[in-house]
């Protein structure tokens, strides 16, 4: 089975108004878990894939296609950044 990359079960995640301990809760592992695939990306462990899928309302197909979509795309959502400059000499 394949894996899913993080970055794109983040942005479902959030697409899906999740925070991360309610999705975590629906996926019986743990926050810091959803943590780490998001940094990286899920190992392929079907169980989970499955219950990330039916968390998502998905199936495990449409959500390895679209993982394999995002990570061949290449771009990556850009995050706000704020800079704050002073004005003091």
């Amino acid at each position: 089975m394949d894996v899913i990359d993080g970055g794109y079960l983040r942005k479902l995640r959030e697409e899906k108004g999740f925070s991360l301990r309610t999705f975590a809760q629906k996926i019986y592992v743990s926050k810091s878990t959803v943590q780490r695939w998001e940094q990286s990306h899920v190992p392929a462990d079907e169980e989970n894939i499955e219950n990330i899928a039916a968390a998502l309302d998905m199936t495990v197909d449409e959500l390895i296609h679209g993982s394999k979509n995002y990570a061949e795309s290449g771009v990556e959502e850009s995050m706000p950044c704020l800079l704050y400059t002073s004005d003091a000499a």
